[in-house]
């Protein structure tokens, strides 16, 4: 039985020299290809790790943007109270030592809401802003009424309702 083992340890020896002959002086190389192989892949898996948890957070996210309809900002929450008194469906947003004269927040009637200001030639600003997923969806439910409807009444009282929520939001 040693025998065997013996016959069989040699001609192991014998096929790992007979590799090592046809190999030979390439083994450094073979080694440093595999080695290079090993790290550019790893480099290429956390690329796609690091954009994939990007996406992921952007589909778990707890806030979502809407749009200010501007029509002033003001140093002055006083020049603010003056300039709202022309718009009587409008709120003033206090931010960034800004009072901003708001007509309407709006996730998706931006358009619509554009051309109706854009008839009655009031220059507006749109401004994005980020707010809480919640206030998000009650703002959506007002979108759908100023979506459906033509009626202007309708529109100004949705856009006040929905400036408000805005503005309790952010208090």
């Amino acid at each position: 039985m040693l025998k065997n083992f013996l016959c069989s340890f040699n001609s192991t020896i014998f096929t790992f020299k007979k590799w090592y002959n046809i190999i030979g002086d390439n083994m450094k190389l073979y080694v440093k290809l595999i080695i290079g192989a090993v790290i550019l892949g790893s480099c290429m898996a956390i690329l796609f790790y690091k954009d994939i948890k990007q996406d992921v957070l952007a589909l778990t996210k707890d806030e979502e943007e809407v749009s200010l309809i501007q029509v002033g900002a003001f140093k002055s929450y006083e020049n603010a109270l003056k300039y709202q008194s022309r718009f009587p469906n409008s709120v003033i947003y206090q931010d960034q030592n800004l009072a901003r004269v708001i007509l309407c927040a709006t996730a998706i009637n931006q358009e619509k809401l554009a051309l109706k200001y854009q008839n009655a030639n009031i220059a507006y600003y749109l401004k994005k802003v980020i707010i809480n997923k919640d206030i998000y969806e009650e703002i959506r439910k007002y979108d759908e009424v100023i979506k459906e409807t033509v009626k202007d009444e309708v529109i100004d009282e949705a856009c006040l309702k929905v400036s408000e929520l805005f503005l309790n939001s952010k208090t």
